[in-house]
């Protein structure tokens, strides 16, 4: 490689070390003010949800065949409306403690609350929260393995929550049962208890076998009893 190559490298290695440490720098400062970038979301919800209504409708028919307007309730087009990624870096993923992965979820929880009350049904799910959160699940997964009894607590309060409220619908008839099962294995990696397993052995009954017993006790109870009855009258 020439002198010229060299150089040309060492200059393109230089200049995408810096655009690494900009990004790592952004990341960190949005988080920084995470705070106030929760309180904007919440004031924002409410006009969001109102422009969502408006902008993303959808013909229905009644039964004299008059045409009306409902929100889009298709669940695809609520979540890429309402939760894109709080961090602008696709390639990069921000490094969260505990109180501010909390902050996340809890801004999370509220959106889903909202939306589900006033537009359709939205099930809360460890994917699309990291993908709010701007994260990978395998990161997020990760986080139970830290040495952060904090943030291994905040991680499973998250679990939890998104297992409890699936759960819930579930059995209310409100999606599922199978697929949330199935969600639950492959994202939470939990797994249904196994029932104790019981052996029955199936044996040839001899019945004649059994009634000679039977006989045989009758009688001796029968000799018993006289027995004791003549002993009574002595």
């Amino acid at each position: 490689m020439s002198r010229i190559s060299e150089r040309n490298e060492d200059t393109r290695i230089k200049n995408k070390q810096e655009v690494r440490l900009i990004e790592k720098d952004y990341v960190e400062n949005v988080l920084d003010g995470l705070d106030n970038a929760v309180n904007q979301k919440r004031t924002e919800i409410e006009d969001r949800l109102m422009k969502y209504v408006e902008e993303n409708k959808i013909k229905r028919y009644n039964k004299n065949g008059d045409e009306y307007e409902v929100p889009n309730t298709n669940p695809l087009v609520i979540q890429k409306y309402f939760f894109q990624s709080i961090n602008p870096l696709v390639n990069v993923e921000p490094l969260y403690s505990a109180e501010k992965l909390g902050i996340v979820w809890q801004l999370y929880e509220e959106m889903v609350g909202k939306i589900s009350a006033s537009i359709g049904l939205i099930v809360p799910n460890l994917s699309s929260f990291c993908a709010f959160a701007g994260i990978r699940l395998s990161t997020f997964k990760r986080y139970k393995q830290l040495p952060d009894e904090d943030m291994r607590i905040v991680v499973e309060k998250i679990e939890d929550g998104c297992y409890d409220s699936n759960v819930m619908l579930a059995q209310m008839g409100y999606i599922k049962e199978r697929s949330t099962v199935y969600r639950m294995k492959s994202e939470q990696e939990r797994v249904e208890k196994e029932m104790p397993a019981l052996h029955i052995h199936n044996e040839k009954v001899d019945l004649d076998e059994i009634n000679k017993r039977i006989n045989q006790l009758k009688g001796f109870n029968e000799k018993k009893r006289i027995v004791e009855v003549e002993k009574v009258d002595e």
